[in-house]
């Protein structure tokens, strides 16, 4: 799909995604202050309460508050359908998100169980309301495109994700109710490769093509790839909890997500290798990095399934985790928020402008962000991810320190970077109006 069949006069307010998007990078730089506290001991187990609270300030208070924003934000355009009232829904679920995630990452990090309790009524009202939302705005939908199916698939996925989170948070939360350790990798999975995975793949029909100048993503992938990886998630769930046959079930279909997320990872490779616009691009280089980091898990992950030995070190978990978080996930968050924002801020001046003459002031969508910013952060985020693996094997190194700061670093060049583009953006609007 190109950009002429988006329908960018159904964009909601910039405000709809824009207070995710900022703030994202703080929860991201609580989690690196949190992990510097913490010292060495913090990554030789991936049950320290501490990486726990940590983790899920992460996949909740950075990568999902960026997915939601986002979706709020393309839902409409790529949908042809409005979302009813988005700045209500957008603050709404804004609050409780950021309250819930608050809320369970302190309880999670010092082991207090009323702020869990609230925290899990919080964020399930919260993704509650999500799910609604797009269910219900996709299926007034006239559009039947690649994204717009996978969207539906990432939300389904979403959904297992919150039900599985909520049994295994009430462990936490009170007393008398067991934890279920058991079921821990199957909420993983289900998050990362289901709701992150999927929701990924759909915005990467849109975005790679559109914003990095490549070719489209073969019709075949596009129309089949996608209802494969959730039929292979459910069956390879079925092994999980130990229905019939399970064994070999979890065998087969772990190795075939494997195959399938690999060669998404190594087309969209293929693609940026031989886009047009061959310019060094810091966008592209996040992108990368996130299918190096999905592609090395393959490896890990098929040894944990082989060997039980394996599945049992806890350095591999620990690094299939940093991979997948700060590696997958978090790289290609930076990569989308550096290419979406810019082009949201001019899409949005392009309306304000009444005539020729103001259009021509408007600011390229290359200037809008810092180019040096993106560069330099960059540098920092790949650091940090190279620290954080290291610290996993050397855990009485002071690797855990330099991580840490590397990554909090990140965060914030990434927060000032995305609030010089909004800077950028009131300036003009000033100008504009001051011209009228």
């Amino acid at each position: 799909m190109n950009r002429i069949s988006l329908s960018l006069d159904q964009s909601p307010a910039l405000s709809v995604p824009v207070r995710f998007f900022l703030t994202a990078p703080l929860f991201g730089l609580a989690a690196a202050i949190t992990l510097f506290q913490a010292g060495p001991t913090v990554l030789t187990s991936r049950w320290i309460p501490v990486l726990l609270g940590t983790t899920h300030l992460l996949v909740l208070g950075f990568i999902a508050m960026v997915m939601i924003g986002a979706v709020l934000q393309l839902l409409p355009v790529l949908a042809a359908t409005p979302v009813k009232k988005p700045e209500l829904v957008s603050t709404l679920l804004h609050v409780l998100l950021s309250s819930g995630v608050v809320l369970l990452g302190t309880g999670l990090t010092w082991g207090y169980q009323w702020p869990v309790k609230i925290a899990l009524l919080l964020l399930s009202v919260t993704f509650l309301i999500f799910i609604v939302t797009v269910l219900t705005t996709l299926r007034h939908s006239p559009s039947v495109h690649a994204s717009i199916k996978t969207m539906r698939f990432a939300v389904l996925a979403l959904a297992v994700t919150v039900m599985l989170g909520v049994f295994l948070g009430a462990g936490h939360g009170w007393p008398n109710i067991a934890l279920a350790r058991q079921y821990t990798d199957l909420h993983l999975v289900w998050g990362l490769f289901g709701w992150v995975g999927l929701l990924t793949i759909g915005v990467a029909y849109q975005v790679v093509p559109m914003f990095q100048m490549t070719q489209e993503y073969p019709l075949l992938m596009q129309r089949w790839l996608t209802p494969l990886l959730l039929l292979l998630l459910l069956l390879w769930s079925w092994g999980q909890i130990g229905l019939p046959m399970y064994p070999a079930l979890t065998w087969i279909t772990g190795a075939l997500l494997a195959i399938v997320f690999t060669c998404f990872g190594i087309w969209t490779l293929y693609l940026q290798i031989r886009r047009r616009r061959r310019v060094a691009d810091i966008t592209v280089w996040f992108w990368q990095l996130g299918m190096l980091s999905l592609l090395a898990c393959v490896p890990l992950w098929a040894a944990t399934m082989l060997s039980s030995y394996v599945a049992h070190i806890p350095q591999y978990s620990l690094v299939l985790g940093i991979l997948m978080i700060l590696g997958f996930a978090i790289s290609v968050i930076n990569g989308m928020l550096y290419k979406i924002l810019p082009f949201l801020i001019w899409v949005h001046l392009q309306k304000r402008a009444y005539d020729r003459e103001t259009r021509r002031q408007i600011p390229n969508v290359k200037k809008i962000l810092s180019y040096e910013y993106m560069r330099w952060q960059f540098l920092l985020h790949l650091l940090a991810l190279l620290l954080f693996l290291g610290a996993i094997w050397w855990p009485q190194s002071p690797m855990i320190y330099l991580a840490a700061t590397c990554f909090a670093l990140s965060c914030m060049m990434l927060w000032t970077n995305l609030l010089g583009g909004l800077h950028a953006y009131r300036s003009c609007v000033v100008q504009m109006e001051q011209k009228k």
